[in-house]
């Protein structure tokens, strides 16, 4: 095959996105694990393949552009969020100005569920992989190498000559991802050699069982015909997990599925032999995963020996504290399971991280206020990610059909940007825009403030360090105070004419307030001598 696949050279794109990624924390990898499953299955049947990291070496798209062309591949693809559709469509604009022959194909959800616009409307692409793309990848290139013909091509959307559109059918899933080749780790090689953070993302499931009407995993995983949660077996993920520890000196891993710990007493059992065979291996490793409260409540007798394998953060999709948004997006959870977990994971000194959204099209000032008081109860309102999170619109979910038939939607057929949706309540809607400003520039203070939580778990048992915890711990409950005062004062705007010169200056107030805490908090670490990330910075 090697011989035969001579001159044909593949690469693949992780495109940047100016969006920091809220629940991994700082100095955490931005390596693409889907690109690098499919790089390696690539490179397992003899294609020469690249990985071109935008994200992790913060390359712009005309810097990806010319090593691309410098590469002289014959296929390139992407995988487009939302946020990174744009950059995407430059950089593919690009290279077939330079190569009008170069075949460019996406993937991903975004592309998946938008395939027919995109390439109806993007002369620059040329075909869509939809849903799991290890063997339609291989099948794509096996053809364009052949020079056979793609129109049959199973799990691909393909723009034929007349500017038709083949629409093929799904593939089943794969069922044994066993047999997958680890992921390549391009990226995180440039990452380690560049002296950057010792972190990656594994994947040991792929799917989730729930059907979040929000989400696009439950529409994408229907795509094709197989299980709901497949997941790789213990013994090959701590494979993997030994060969990172090992070749790269990796300490801390985000387990980045959608549900760690997945269904049933087959889920619990799988993880409780990762956990213990990452103990008896010696493995040494800090990981964090994401899960549903179901699960995890379910597991609650497994949580000391996850802590002791190293579990040091569970991030919980709660979403909410008002019934009615729980009923809405078709969460199986109640708000008094989501209590349950956030007084369990503490007991066990494991850090617990929301999956939060204050604001949805149906939001009314009541559940504005439960939730706030919600965050406030469990200790989570120092952050204010969760005062101003907005309900994401993607193409496929099942909250789409309803907001679509009550006349909801403002946007019904764009891929460049994010669906908008109108509010029931027009002074809710004005509220949550107004918030954005004050979320992005306190995002990087709250991912600092995730990190802070970890490093104070882990150390508040020595003498030493007991003066900077306590401190750290009253800031931190200032931090809430005031989130809590802001928040509450500007819902309270929403029930009468809204007033944006009154929010004006809650808004102000409270950035000058969040700033002297702010910093308060970095003289207090610096003063420690601790070689903590900046605090925050905006």
């Amino acid at each position: 095959m090697t011989g035969e696949s001579e001159g044909f050279r593949i690469a693949f794109v992780n495109l940047k996105t100016h969006t920091p990624c809220y629940f991994a924390g700082f100095n955490f990898t931005l390596e693409h694990v889907g690109i690098g499953y499919l790089t390696a299955v690539l490179r397992h049947h003899g294609y020469e393949v690249a990985i071109i990291d935008a994200a992790t070496r913060d390359l712009s798209d005309e810097e990806v552009a010319n090593e691309l062309l410098d590469f002289s591949p014959t296929m390139v693809g992407f995988s487009p969020t939302v946020a990174t559709m744009e950059s995407a469509i430059r950089i593919s604009n690009l290279l077939k100005k330079a190569d009008r022959g170069l075949h460019i194909c996406l993937g991903g959800h975004h592309a998946t569920f938008l395939a027919e616009q995109i390439l109806r409307e993007e002369p620059c692409f040329d075909s869509v992989v939809r849903g799991e793309g290890e063997i339609t990848i291989v099948d794509l290139a096996d053809r364009l190498r052949r020079g056979a013909p793609l129109r049959d091509t199973l799990g691909l959307y393909l723009k034929n000559m007349d500017s038709s559109i083949s629409k093929n059918p799904s593939r089943h899933k794969i069922e044994d991802l066993d047999a997958i080749p680890f992921p390549a780790r391009d990226a995180l090689q440039w990452q380690i050699r560049e002296g950057k953070s010792p972190t990656v993302r594994v994947i040991s499931s792929r799917g989730c069982v729930a059907d979040c009407s929000f989400c696009s995993i439950p529409p994408f995983e229907r795509l094709q015909k197989g299980q709901l949660w497949r997941a790789r077996s213990a013994e090959n993920v701590l494979d993997e997990l030994k060969a990172l520890r090992e070749k790269f000196g990796i300490r801390t891993v985000l387990f980045a599925e959608d549900n760690f710990i997945g269904p049933g007493d087959i889920g619990r059992e799988r993880v409780k032999r990762i956990a213990e065979g990452m103990i008896s291996r010696g493995l040494g490793l800090n990981f964090r995963i994401l899960c549903t409260a179901e699960s995890l409540i379910k597991s609650e007798e497994l949580l000391p020996l996850l802590k002791k394998a190293g579990l040091e953060r569970v991030i919980v999709g709660i979403e909410s504290a008002s019934p009615s948004a729980l009923r809405a997006f078709n969460k199986k959870s109640t708000v008094e399971q989501h209590y349950l977990v956030a007084n369990i994971l503490p007991q066990h000194d494991i850090i617990l991280q929301l999956g939060f959204m204050m604001f949805y099209p149906y939001s009314s000032a009541d559940d504005l206020r439960r939730n706030a008081e919600f965050l406030n109860n469990i200790n989570q309102a120092c952050f204010f990610q969760h005062f101003s999170n907005r309900m994401e619109l993607y193409p496929g979910v099942a909250i789409f059909k309803r907001l679509d038939y009550e006349d909801m939607i403002l946007s019904k057929a764009e891929y460049k940007k994010a669906f908008l949706y109108r509010y029931a309540e027009p002074n809710i809607g004005r509220l949550a825009r107004s918030l954005s400003p004050v979320r992005r520039k306190t995002v990087n203070l709250d991912r600092y403030l995730l990190d802070m939580d970890i490093w104070v778990n882990q150390h508040k048992g020595k003498a030493s360090n007991r003066n900077l915890v306590e401190t750290y711990t009253g800031l931190r409950d200032k931090f809430s105070s005031k989130n809590m005062e802001f928040f509450l004062r500007s819902v309270g705007l929403t029930e009468s004419e809204w007033d944006p010169e009154a929010f004006e200056e809650l808004k102000t107030e409270h950035s000058n307030a969040i700033e002297k805490l702010r910093e308060t908090l970095r003289a207090i670490v610096d003063g420690s001598g601790l070689k903590i990330w900046d605090i925050g910075t905006p």
